[in-house]
């Protein structure tokens, strides 16, 4: 009798085991179809061949979780093999992020989200452009650093890896490179970098007609970091300007002349057709910064706009006509006479 109760127990308990493992199964798996790379949203497979950029993509899953179309793609990247979850607007999952994820200071936060050069706003578009080809993107993490949105690139160029950190407006806040601290922008603690030719120099040690350039800018305001780079095979004098609370950020070649200006200015002090032109396109977004940017003596007033939880850049030429695209470029522009740092 014992022994029929022990039997009809265990048979019980298989019973009981095999359901479950069997809703687990069809919960995981039971709508899951392999699929090939070409048969995914153009989007999903932008976000893939960023993230496996010099690596190889293995197997792909359309799945489903909790009623939404997923992707999982396993990707094998320095002898290092991880698996992404990918919605079908083209993000990584943020839980895939936190666990597969290392970003070279450390594992992307709660909020970090993987984007796609597409999917970052103009200006940091135009920025990463300007630094590195679309193959040498690695990926690109959008941030949140004490409450601002940033945008992190991994570039990998002539074999070195290095990582931008760029605001939502197109400024470069720091760079890394692979086993080199951070240059800290604003803190007077620019290092030269090992393979790059920046120098911080002081104005004493600039060419007498760089010198006289960047006196003239400056007026009676504060000339901050100076940095002497290349631009082409070219020398130029990149300097930090600060006057009247506002910092402008200028590039001058070894003769004297300006290349260009970026100077910090407000609504209320652009012309009043350029104020009309931001305004409209704004609407009710948020007017967050307004620059005034010169690029081989044009002038265009670039404003960055916080609209429908999106950043969106507006160019407009001083007697108020809008721009279309036209603030990338000259961002680009300025961007490739800048080099690269020389900000803040």
């Amino acid at each position: 009798m014992k022994v029929r109760n022990i039997i009809a127990c265990m048979a019980a308990l298989a019973a009981v085991t095999g359901i479950a493992v069997q809703a687990y199964a069809e919960e995981k798996g039971g709508k899951d179809e392999t699929v090939a790379l070409s048969q995914v949203p153009q989007v999903v497979q932008d976000t893939i061949n960023q993230q496996a950029a010099g690596g190889t993509v293995g197997k792909i899953e359309k799945g489903d979780e909790n009623g939404t179309v997923v992707y999982e793609a396993e990707i094998t990247k320095d002898g290092k093999k991880s698996e992404l979850t990918i919605t079908a607007d083209g993000k990584v999952k943020p839980e895939d992020a936190d666990d597969k994820e290392e970003k070279g200071h450390g594992k992307a936060e709660e909020k970090d989200e993987f984007v796609s050069l597409s999917q970052a706003p103009v200006a940091v578009r135009a920025t990463i452009k300007a630094q590195a080809s679309p193959d040498q993107i690695v990926k690109i993490v959008k941030a949140d650093e004490n409450g601002t949105v940033v945008y992190e690139a991994e570039i990998i160029k002539d074999g070195k890896k290095s990582e931008l950190t760029i605001a939502a407006d197109g400024k470069i806040l720091d760079t890394e490179n692979a086993g080199e601290e951070k240059e800290e922008k604003g803190t007077g603690k620019a290092e030269e970098k090992a393979g790059e030719k920046d120098e911080v120099v002081s104005l004493s040690q600039a060419p007498a007609a760089v010198q006289a350039t960047i006196k003239a800018q400056a007026g009676d305001g504060k000339i901050g970091k100076i940095v002497k780079g290349e631009d082409n095979g070219k020398p130029v004098f990149e300097a930090v300007i600060t006057k009247d609370g506002k910092d402008t950020d200028i590039s001058v070649d070894p003769d004297g002349k300006l290349l260009s200006s970026e100077e910090m200015t407000s609504l209320k002090d652009v012309p009043t057709a350029v104020r009309k032109t931001i305004q409209a396109q704004a609407g009710t977004g948020e007017i967050k910064t307004v620059e005034k940017v010169t690029v081989d003596g044009k002038v265009t007033y670039e404003a960055l706009v916080t609209k429908d939880g999106k950043d969106v850049e507006i160019a407009v030429t001083p007697d108020g006509k809008l721009q279309t695209g036209a603030g990338a470029k000259a961002k680009e522009k300025d961007e490739k006479t800048k080099g690269k740092d020389a900000k803040n």
